[in-house]
């Protein structure tokens, strides 16, 4: 599997690319933004191998261009059940905050849940629920790589004063991801990539704050 990670949007923001390298299909994660850099990286893929648009939460810098990326390849929208509410609600997807038009309405095709598995090619994605940033806040499992939103960053975590965050339940999903078995590699949604060892060291949030 391969990753490809593109930065951009008002709040600077990772969407990811990963490919399966048997079959050539792949998914985007989080397009929260539009730019020649993200448009450049689905070209490269080609966006007739694009078969999954996996969202995390429902904030608006997560999930603005998932609907221009479904137009444009035809792949479903995947989004966590308990986050249904964000999509109608300017006050909960904080897209408020911007400018009108901004974040492009779409319905999902694919509500996920705890367990959910997806394909991409060959891969399996299974979904973990991870609620405390959102009330339904999920990460995305696949071979060696965890994709955390805004639930786990490079020693920090995902804050909780938005609408419907929730400091025991972060917590809560920060000790779930901390007894996980394998070392994986992180993938948040802002700033750069971890691995779950270094954080189960260095992370005050999953060490001494997640007891």
């Amino acid at each position: 599997m391969k990753v490809k990670t593109v930065t951009g949007g008002i709040i600077p923001e990772n969407c990811y690319l990963f490919l399966d390298e048997n079959s050539g299909k792949a998914a985007v994660v989080d397009p929260g933004f539009s730019s020649q850099a993200l448009q450049q990286a689905l070209d490269e893929v080609g966006r007739e191998n694009i078969v999954a648009v996996l969202l995390t939460h429902g904030h608006f810098d997560h999930i603005a261009e998932a609907a221009s990326i479904q137009k444009e390849t035809g792949a479903p929208i995947y989004f966590p059940e308990k986050e249904l509410p964000f999509l109608t609600d300017q006050n909960l997807s904080l897209s408020y905050m911007v400018p009108e038009g901004i974040v492009k309405p779409f319905v999902p095709d694919v509500l996920v849940k705890e367990g959910t598995e997806i394909s991409v090619g060959t891969l399996r994605v299974k979904v973990l629920e991870t609620p405390g940033h959102t009330q339904g806040s999920c990460c995305y499992q696949v071979e060696s790589a965890l994709f955390t939103g805004d639930t786990l960053f490079f020693c920090s975590a995902g804050r909780t004063d938005f609408p419907t965050g929730s400091a025991p339940a972060l917590f809560s999903s920060l000790r779930r991801l901390r007894d996980l078995k394998e070392n994986y590699t992180v993938y948040p949604g802002h700033e750069g990539a971890t691995t779950l060892d270094y954080e189960r060291r260095y992370n005050p949030y999953m060490t001494s704050f997640a007891e």
